[in-house]
């Protein structure tokens, strides 16, 4: 049995979801307020971030359910994943001559 080809898609009854393209948390409409009011809050922030890293991100949240982590990077659901921007890189660099 080939380990790497099994998909592991929930654990302790929790369901797992692959962040590589993207993450969503589920919402109450008591979150959803809060969290226009914490973007309202900060949209100066957000402009400053979005700014500077013009041309390196897509967009910038602001998200109430990070705890230990200060952001999550994604690619968006139709973009590039981590792997084939891997291959990308290895033939490019192998074309060199």
């Amino acid at each position: 049995m080939n380990l790497h080809s099994k998909k592991l898609e929930t654990l302790k009854a929790k369901k797992l979801v692959n962040v590589a393209k993207g993450v969503q948390f589920d919402e109450t409409e008591e979150d959803k307020k809060i969290n226009q009011q914490i973007n309202k809050d900060f949209s100066s922030l957000i402009k400053f971030v979005k700014d500077s890293l013009k041309g390196i991100v897509s967009d910038v949240k602001l998200n109430r359910n990070l705890i230990d982590d200060a952001c999550i990077v994604t690619s968006s659901a139709f973009g590039v994943s981590i792997n084939q921007e891997k291959i990308y890189r290895a033939q490019t660099m192998g074309e060199s001559n």
